[in-house]
């Protein structure tokens, strides 16, 4: 759509080739807040308002006063900041506004707000520990563990988990480390910066799993006990974590002389 003949401006083709090209929103608002002209940048932004956003009320801008909209577009709503300036207009003025998406600003600023927050708002441990084991950063949740170990920001850990944090920096790995803490058991995740020198760790209150992992295995048990075959469990690489009591039945060795390999005992070589 052209601009009308009567705006003043050196070049009015200059003009229409400038925002029809361009890939922000142009409008002008008359001094009546009326829409009386949008190139197809504003009306992609405006979409829901199609066939009849010309002539329609949308407000005087205020002018060099940059102002952000939410608006409703082709591609669903979107952040918009507007920005006029007033301009000769047929026989009087009105506003010429520049409408820019700002959309994926907004939410990389909204990304980096709720990041900023996410430590303190963290219900599990959070914590920042340097290559000499002093605790750099804590969050509120990780206190019940600083009272445990008897530390605080600023301070040394104690000696086993400084060794642990040597080793998980030496090895640029993350680890696991499973710890109990006012009758809750926690999981800690321990990820490696070498680079900055220091190991993030991510702590999760495991305690409800490790129960229901132990009511698994003890129903495992049960049934493996009560049955009158023989029940095992392997490895992939062969070697046995369990037994069930018909096999040391069977074949007269312990528990502890069938694990890993020892199971080979009562068989021929050639049987296995």
């Amino acid at each position: 759509m052209s601009p009308p003949s009567s705006l003043s401006v050196p070049d009015p083709d200059i003009f229409r080739l400038f925002v029809e090209a361009s890939a922000d929103g142009v409008l002008v608002i008359d001094s009546d807040g009326i829409v009386c002209y949008a190139n197809s940048g504003a009306e992609a932004l405006f979409a829901d308002k199609a066939g009849g956003f010309l002539g329609s009320f949308l407000g005087v801008p205020a002018i060099l006063t940059p102002i952000e909209l939410a608006v409703r577009g082709r591609a669903g709503y979107r952040h918009v900041e507007m920005m006029a300036v007033e301009v000769p207009w047929g026989s009087g003025t009105a506003n010429l506004a520049s409408l820019k998406d700002i959309t994926e600003r907004k939410r990389s600023e909204e990304h980096i707000r709720s990041l900023s927050h996410f430590p303190e708002e963290n219900p599990n441990f959070v914590m920042r520990i340097s290559d000499a084991g002093i605790l750099l950063y804590a969050n509120a949740s990780a206190q019940p563990l600083l009272q445990l170990w008897g530390c605080q920001t600023g301070q040394r850990l104690p000696d086993d988990w400084v060794r642990v944090v040597s080793e998980v920096l030496a090895s640029g790995a993350k680890t696991e480390v499973e710890v109990n803490c006012l009758g809750r058991v926690h999981s800690i995740i321990l990820a490696p910066i070498p680079a900055s020198r220091y190991v993030y760790a991510y702590g999760q209150d495991i305690t409800e799993r490790e129960q229901a992992l132990r009511a698994s295995e003890t129903e495992f048990r049960t049934l493996a006990e009560s049955m009158p075959q023989i029940v095992w469990i392997t490895r992939v690489d062969g070697s046995t974590i369990y037994f069930n009591q018909q096999w040391m039945d069977y074949t007269g060795l312990s528990f502890d002389d069938s694990l890993g390999r020892g199971w080979h005992k009562p068989f021929h070589p050639d049987d296995l």
